[in-house]
């Protein structure tokens, strides 16, 4: 959670401070007068309000959220309140053997919801929860016992104060609204607070919290009453201070899609992306779930992706543009700030080296490259010819370039053989093609929907690429070779037994330097046309890069250039840090042959 969402936490929990104000008043009129139904009923009108407005101001569903299946979950609501029912019965019940009795049936109602959960489509908690294995559940932990720390201050200080001390009930309601002011006061004070705090204040805050409920203990009984007043703040501050942060590692150390389950806030995101089950860490998604027809919501999966894809690139571009030398920008600023270090410091330093890598003769001759086109141009980019599959293959035969433009699953799965797989889903689509495609040379479009060829031409037009032939629908393809996608966990177990392809990294030289695969090739990406020849087309080839993108294009690449055994690791380096080897023993090694 960014800090923002500290100061939110801060911000709720100002609002609450209010009512903490104005309840005790309230509920210290009606105890005066001795009317304490009247409070209850209060309490149930306000609620009932509360219902009515949400039905009036909330936005109702969209007709495409309909489509999820969505079962409220009654049985373990009724277990939750069934347990809440049993304690309290306990708490009034006569007798040491009926009190045993009642609490007993109170764990194994909650343990009953917790396994009935853990096995729900649509859970209410995390999978890890209240387990001392994980931050989630250690969190979870320190939620429950601070509310149980808190709940006797709020439930028995008041009782005690009035009758052991003779307080009023609106005096004792107010004493103990200190805690509620304090709690305010302290979560407002370390929303804003550097990093290296919130480790110190998860210790700090339970700390307090149990030093000040000691501390009641202690005076409660003897008083004077005015002794009680630090104690109480105490509580309040402790809790305040700690709250926030708990929350913070409880969300953050939620495993892969569990977030908003930790937050409750779970609903739209299992509409979205659905339960993980995975026991030893984030599962595969199938690509299917992707694919219109083929699962619910895909549609919104893959406009999801795109546009949080889209965003990663719009802000490293900004860090670029901002740090460029020789620029009125963010760097000359900083240059300029008076720091001799700063001001000694290369200043021809480019940051476009370090975030592209040393791509040599490969770089400055797609720098020289003609680009670009004029503005009436790129307004109305002239339509592109729907082909046939026929004069998709006359087209590739006379020398043009097949560009399909899908991601690596679906271009896997089947494309136009000798077909380059740029996807068009990533911002760099045409500086891939600027990259590999000669400028000039006529293209061919395969594409997952007429819009997609729209989208491409234009991309293409921005860089001067404008010898476009036409393009055609995926789906109307009737023969198509297969690129086989290799998931990590098998090239793990395959580099664990001696049994893996050659792994190629198409990725720059900044990237191979932080870290790579000992065993592994490296060939950047734009090299690789013309360092291909020294690769046997015979050998079993695992194509890796950061995250699938750029090791698809190159296994495409290889591929239409007769390497018969390549194979493109899906998730790239990023998953392959992530994964370790899978507890299971595949036979083999599983590679896909081709259909051609």
């Amino acid at each position: 959670m960014p800090q923002e969402g500290c100061k939110v936490f801060g911000l709720l929990s100002g609002v609450w401070s209010v009512t903490v104000l104005i309840g005790p008043l309230i509920g210290g009129v009606f105890a005066s007068y001795g009317h304490w139904r009247g409070a209850f009923v209060t309490v149930a009108g306000i609620g009932c309000l509360l219902g009515a407005g949400a039905l009036f101001t909330l936005a109702a569903d969209r007709p495409s959220d309909q489509a999820v299946s969505r079962t409220f979950p009654t049985g373990r609501i009724a277990l939750i309140c069934g347990a809440i029912a049993l304690l309290s019965a306990a708490s009034v019940a006569t007798g040491l053997a009926i009190e045993a009795m009642l609490i007993t049936a109170t764990v194994v109602a909650f343990v009953l919801m917790m396994r009935t959960d853990r096995r729900a489509a649509v859970p209410l908690l995390p999978s890890d929860a209240f387990s001392l294995r994980s931050g989630t559940g250690a969190g979870l932990w320190m939620i429950l016992l601070m509310s149980v720390g808190y709940s006797p201050l709020a439930i028995y200080a008041p009782l005690l104060l009035q009758h052991l001390h003779g307080v009023s009930p609106l005096g004792a309601g107010y004493m103990v609204a200190l805690a509620s002011l304090a709690w305010t006061a302290a979560a407002l004070s370390v929303a804003s607070l550097s990093e290296e705090w919130p480790p110190r204040l998860i210790i700090m805050g339970p700390s307090a919290m149990g030093a000040g409920l000691a501390g009641v203990g202690v005076l409660m009984a003897p008083g004077p009453v005015a002794a009680l007043i630090p104690p109480i703040v105490l509580i309040g501050a402790g809790i305040g201070a700690a709250w926030a942060f708990v929350l913070q590692r409880v969300m953050s150390d939620a495993k892969g899609g569990e977030e908003n389950i930790a937050t409750g806030w779970h609903a739209i995101e299992f509409l979205l992306w659905g339960q993980d089950f995975h026991d030893d860490g984030p599962g595969d998604r199938s690509f299917t779930d992707f694919v219109d027809g083929s699962a619910p919501n895909a549609k919104r999966r893959r406009q999801y992706l795109q546009v949080v894809t889209a965003l990663l690139v719009d802000d490293l571009t900004y860090v670029l543009q901002a740090w460029q030398p020789r620029r009125n920008n963010y760097r000359a600023q900083f240059v300029s700030s008076g720091n001799e270090a700063v001001k000694q410091a290369d200043p021809a330093y480019d940051l476009r080296k370090d975030l592209i890598g040393n791509l040599g003769d490969d770089w400055i001759s797609y720098q020289k490259a003609p680009r670009g086109n004029s503005a009436a141009e790129l307004n109305s980019p002239p339509s592109l010819p729907l082909l046939s599959e026929t004069e998709l293959a006359d087209i590739a035969r006379r020398g043009a370039v097949v560009v399909d433009t899908r991601s690596a699953p679906f271009f896997g799965s089947g494309h136009f053989s000798g077909s380059l797989n740029i996807g068009l889903s990533s911002n760099l689509f045409a500086t891939w093609v600027g990259f590999l495609v000669p400028f000039g040379k006529e293209i061919a479009l395969v594409v997952g929907s007429a819009e997609n060829a729209k989208k491409a031409r234009l991309e293409l037009a921005r860089i001067g690429y404008d010898n476009v032939a036409g393009y055609i629908e995926a789906e109307t393809l009737g023969r198509t070779r297969q690129l086989s996608q290799l998931g990590v966990e098998e090239l793990h177990f395959g580099l664990r037994r001696g049994e893996a392809p050659q792994v190629l990294d198409v990725r720059t030289a900044g990237e191979w330097e932080a870290g790579h695969i000992e065993s592994a090739l490296h060939i950047p990406l734009p090299s690789l046309p013309r360092r291909a020849g020294g690769l046997g087309k015979d050998s079993r080839l695992a194509v890796i890069c950061g995250s699938g993108y750029r090791s698809s294009i190159a296994a495409s690449l290889l591929q239409a250039h007769g390497f018969s055994r390549v194979q493109n690791v899906m998730g790239g380096m990023g998953a392959y840090l992530e994964t370790g080897v899978p507890p299971w023993q595949p036979s083999d090694l599983v590679f896909i042959g081709e259909n051609i």
